[in-house]
């Protein structure tokens, strides 16, 4: 009777370990990533930026991001000191198709262009943001909203922006995806007066190319339909290099 019984609970240990292990296996985990993207425009300049995710469950990752604003107005100009830094953590959710991921992040900024001081300090501003992916054999989407929101006031005064854009696309082929590219930038909120402020609002077309897993090349044309202290025509330059 104990021998059965031993064979039993043996057997249903076996079973056991047999159901936990292919569940493991069914459920990977997302891999890692780590990417270098480098923007170029002549709205503000050059911007490297580092973004990393790893795997905390099936389509769920954890992001962090950090952006280096080498644009000479955001900090200050005659010592070359005092740059704008971001930077960021947050959670990238994919869809069960894998064609959606959802990117909430939220972000810290280090500097002056925010708080409004003669000098750069941490924690100038917050800067929560929301970006938007979609692919599939045709089509493709790229969408964000940031809103930069100063958290100190170390000046007379202080500012508030909001930076958003748009990139619908068709896939020509594995290669190659044309697009419309719209972006904008807003000054939401200033010490010196009320209300809020379309910066620049660019509307243009871009060109995509991808080789190997995810080098991309992306170059965007177009014009700013607000008349303002920026340019009148818009270009833009993206590298995207991954590590992993």
């Amino acid at each position: 009777m104990k021998i059965k019984t031993t064979l039993i609970l043996l057997a249903l240990l076996f079973a056991l370990v047999v159901s936990v292990s292919a569940q493991k296996k069914k459920v990977e985990l997302p891999a890692s990533t780590f990417s270098l993207n480098l923007p170029f425009d002549n709205m503000f300049g050059f911007a490297p930026a580092a973004y990393g995710s790893f795997g905390l469950k099936e389509n769920l990752s954890f992001t962090y991001y950090g952006i280096l604003w080498t644009n000479p107005s955001f900090g200050s100009p005659g010592t070359g000191s005092d740059n704008w830094l971001e930077t960021g953590f947050g959670l990238s959710m994919k869809t069960r198709n894998e064609k959606w991921l959802f990117n909430p992040s939220l972000a810290l900024t280090h500097g002056k262009l925010l708080s409004g001081g003669t000098q750069g300090v941490v924690a100038d501003g917050i800067a929560p943001s929301m970006a938007v992916f979609f692919r599939d054999d045709v089509m493709e989407l790229e969408a964000q909203a940031v809103w930069y929101k100063a958290l100190r006031k170390e000046g007379l005064f202080s500012y508030d922006y909001a930076l958003y854009w748009l990139l619908p696309g068709f896939i020509i082929n594995e290669k190659i995806s044309l697009g419309l590219h719209l972006e904008g930038f807003v000054l939401t909120r200033q010490t010196i007066r009320e209300g809020s402020e379309q910066l620049y609002q660019a509307v243009g077309g871009y060109a995509k190319f991808t080789v190997g897993d995810g080098y991309v090349f992306r170059l965007s044309l177009g014009k700013n339909f607000k008349e303002s202290d920026y340019p009148d025509e818009f270009y833009k330059l993206t590298l995207n290099i991954p590590f992993l």
